[in-house]
């Protein structure tokens, strides 16, 4: 049986790029009851980083899931913690968060930068 870190790490090491953004690792900490993962997602301009904010952020965790997400956007740097009471749980809201990123990257590559101001109200 894998230890709580190396699970984490796991998932992790599938999804560590995403296109040309790296994810990197701030702080993982496991007290008795309690597994946090913090994480820094740098992306290449700030407008591409509100626009991964302001979708990813809209996708709350279910109540029952047993995992809080937090948001945070530093200029290019998106900044994402977990916390849950276990591992598995954990896993598992990070494995979804990444699965989203991915898809939010994508289409961004795949329809190009976002315009610098949105406009349409």
């Amino acid at each position: 049986m894998c230890s709580p870190v190396a699970q984490v790490l796991s998932v992790l090491q599938h999804h560590y790029l995403i296109g040309h953004f790296t994810t990197s690792i701030v702080l993982i900490t496991f007290a008795m009851n309690d597994f946090n993962l913090e994480l820094s997602i740098p992306f290449p301009t700030a407008r591409e980083t509100e626009v991964a904010y302001q979708v990813l952020r809209v996708d709350k965790e279910p109540p029952r899931s047993g995992v809080v997400k937090k948001f945070e956007q530093k200029n290019n740097i998106l900044q994402v913690s977990f916390s849950s009471t276990e591992v598995r749980k954990l896993r598992v809201g990070v494995t979804s968060f990444f699965e989203n990123l991915i898809l939010v990257t994508e289409t961004m590559q795949q329809f190009g930068p976002p315009q610098p101001k949105y406009n349409y109200y």
